[in-house]
C-alpha cells in the first residue's frame, strides 16, 4: 500500500536564503514562519506562529534567486516531511523539516497577475456622441 507524505505550507521567509553548492548540486536551507488564527471560546482572536525549516536542492534551490525571494517574502512551499537523527554533545536528537518540491513567491505572482490600469481618456466624451 502506497503511503502519502505531502505538505503545502504558506508563510514568510524568516531570513535571507543562501544558496550553496554541495557535491556539485545547489542547496538551500531556510525557515518560514506560518501563522494560523482562530477565535477562542471567549470570541477573542488568537494566533500561533510555527517556524518550519525547509530544504531545497538543485533547480528548486536555484529558483529562489530567479523568483527574487528574500527575507519577509510570502512564499508557498510544496514538498514532503523528512526527519533526521543526529548526535550532539553525546545526546541523540532528531528534527523534522520540509523537503521542497516547488517554491512560489506569492506576492510576486499576484503583482504579475494584476492588469495595468488604463489611463482615462484625455478629453470628455459627450454622451450624445455614443452610437447606442
Amino acid at each position: 500500500m502506497t503511503q502519502i507524505n505531502s505538505i503545502i505550507i504558506q508563510g514568510n521567509l524568516t531570513h535571507e536564503p543562501e544558496i550553496k553548492t554541495l557535491n556539485g548540486r545547489s542547496f538551500c536551507s531556510f525557515q518560514i514562519a506560518s501563522t494560523r488564527s482562530w477565535a477562542g471560546e471567549d470570541g477573542e482572536e488568537k494566533s500561533h506562529t510555527d517556524f518550519l525549516p525547509v530544504t531545497a536542492w538543485g533547480k528548486i534551490a536555484d529558483s529562489i534567486t530567479d523568483q527574487e525571494i528574500s527575507k519577509g517574502s510570502l512564499i508557498a512551499v510544496e514538498g514532503n516531511l523528512r526527519s533526521s537523527r543526529y548526535e550532539k554533545d553525546g545526546e541523540q536528537r532528531s528534527r523534522v523539516f520540509v523537503s521542497a518540491r516547488s517554491i512560489d513567491n506569492i506576492l510576486k505572482k499576484k503583482s504579475q497577475d494584476v492588469p495595468t490600469p488604463v489611463a482615462p481618456p484625455a478629453e470628455e466624451i459627450d454622451p450624445d456622441d455614443l452610437p447606442w
